[in-house]
């Protein structure tokens, strides 16, 4: 029998993404977003959350009406405090089930750098990132 992880589908606006269950933290909707001038072009946004700012994964020229915000929890370093930040989706997460041996290519366009893929899969034949949240957001990012 195959190995299968729960996960949440994100239809994120350039590339549907994945997170491990335990990543998520809270889905928002209707969330306060603050957009600034500086970040990656998929990462220009602010949103609030339990009154702090937070780096919102929202790609340039997507409206950020009738979007839903998933709140993520990551640490940068094993042992490390949990880290908080946001991906912006065009559509409610979704519960899927993921199995082994439906890995695949990152695609060719997708905007996020290699380091912040940690894999890639199949599911209804098109390519789903899972990103690495600290490479993503870290202070790695470079605008």
């Amino acid at each position: 029998m195959a190995n299968e992880l729960r996960a949440w589908l994100l239809d994120w606006p350039h590339q549907p993404l994945a997170l491990a269950a335990c990543e998520v933290v809270e889905i928002l909707a209707s969330p306060e977003i603050h957009h600034v001038p500086f970040g990656p072009t998929w990462c220009r946004s602010l949103v609030v959350w339990h009154s702090k700012l937070l780096a919102l994964a929202l790609p340039e020229k997507t409206s950020d009406e009738n979007i839903n915000v998933v709140i993520v929890a990551y640490q940068t370093a094993p042992l490390a405090p949990l880290q908080h930040a946001a991906i912006a989706t065009i559509a409610q997460p979704l519960q899927i089930q993921v199995r082994d041996g439906l890995d695949c290519e990152a695609p060719a366009d997708c905007v996020l750098d290699a380091a912040a893929i940690r894999a890639c899969f199949l599911h209804d034949e098109r390519a789903v990132v899972v990103p690495e949240l600290k490479f993503m957001f870290g202070a790695e990012i470079a605008a």
